[in-house]
Formats: C-alpha cells, structure tokens, sequence
C-alpha cells in the first residue's frame, strides 16, 4: 500500500512542478501572448427550382441545309438561320421560350449562376446523333443583364432565364429532342 501511495504522490508532485515551470516560461521577459476569436455568421440556404423548360419549338429543317434556333434569355424570342424555320405559329405545341427557375436565399445577396457551355439533345425514340444546345446564358430579373450573376432581391427572390442555341444538322431525324440544362448557384 505504501508503495502505491507513494508513486500517487510523486505524479501529483511532478505535475505541479510542471505547470508552475510553463506558467513561469509565459511570464518571462520578452515573451507576449494574444488570444484571436473564432466567429460565424449563419445565412439563409441559397436554393433553385425549374419553373419552366428551354423550349425551341417546332422547327422545320431544310433537308440539304441545316439550321440554328437561338432563343433570347430575357425576352425568349427565337431567332432562326440557315435552313431552320418554325414548324407552325400560335399552339401550344409549339412554343418558345426561354427556361426559368426561381432562386431563393438571403436577402440582397448576390450570387453566382453556373451553367453548362454545352448539352446534347437526345432523340426520345433513341437511335441517331444528338442535338447540340449552346450559348447557354442566364439573364437575373433583379440586375437585368445577361451573365453568370445574379442579385436576391429584399424578399430574397429572383429569377433566372436561360436561353441558348440549338444546332439541326441538314437530315436530322424528325422526332422530339430533350436535354437536361443543369443550373448551379452559389453566393458570391
């Protein structure tokens, strides 16, 4: 019993010897100590949603000259060259107009939109080369330019148009094309 009381004693005794030499090493002349602080600040969760899809329509293409549909991100107007023409006016069947999605968060921040620069529109019968969409470009309602920014508004909402172009090959196959545009925002 001795024995181990003694070992208890001279670890108790060796600690204090050691917390007494560091506390005296700190207080020595010449030396200096600090303390920094740690923060955070907790912010809304930024967030988007499709409210509606890039949609370029029905479109006629010459069978020796391809063509390009271009719909405009702010307005969705759509703009043909080459041997691409709409297929019909008016129906719902074949409407344009540039995708939208709702973006929510912290008020008056701004955030970063990130798109994709291509994606390819595949034959929903499968079989048969894609479709290229590019140009992908976002338009924010709040700051109301063309870019990869945007700007939430005091109810922390905006919304973001994309537009983009549509390559047809002379020959393509008819049939109905889709494509997935994935959007990406972050604060900025």
């Amino acid at each position: 019993m001795q024995l181990h009381l003694a070992l208890a004693i001279r670890g108790a005794l060796f600690c204090a010897a050691w917390h007494a030499a560091a506390t005296a090493a700190i207080a020595q002349p010449g030396a200096s100590s600090s303390q920094g602080a740690a923060g955070a600040q907790i912010v809304e969760p930024i967030g988007v949603v499709a409210v509606s899809d890039l949609e370029f329509g029905a479109i006629a293409v010459s069978a020796s000259e391809g063509g390009e549909v271009a719909i405009a991100p702010a307005s969705g107007a759509a703009q043909y060259s080459g041997g691409a023409r709409p297929a019909c006016a008016g129906t719902s069947q074949c409407a344009i107009g540039a995708a939208r999605f709702a973006v929510t968060g912290e008020s008056g921040r701004d955030y970063a939109i990130g798109l994709p620069s291509v994606v390819m529109a595949e034959h929903r019968g499968g079989g048969g080369p894609g479709l290229p969409v590019s140009g992908l470009t976002a338009w924010s309602r709040n700051l109301g330019t063309l870019g990869p920014f945007g700007r939430l508004d005091q109810a922390g909402s905006d919304e973001v148009r994309v537009g983009g172009t549509l390559t047809i090959p002379a020959g393509t196959a008819i049939g109905s094309y889709v494509a997935e545009v994935p959007i990406v925002v972050n604060y900025g």
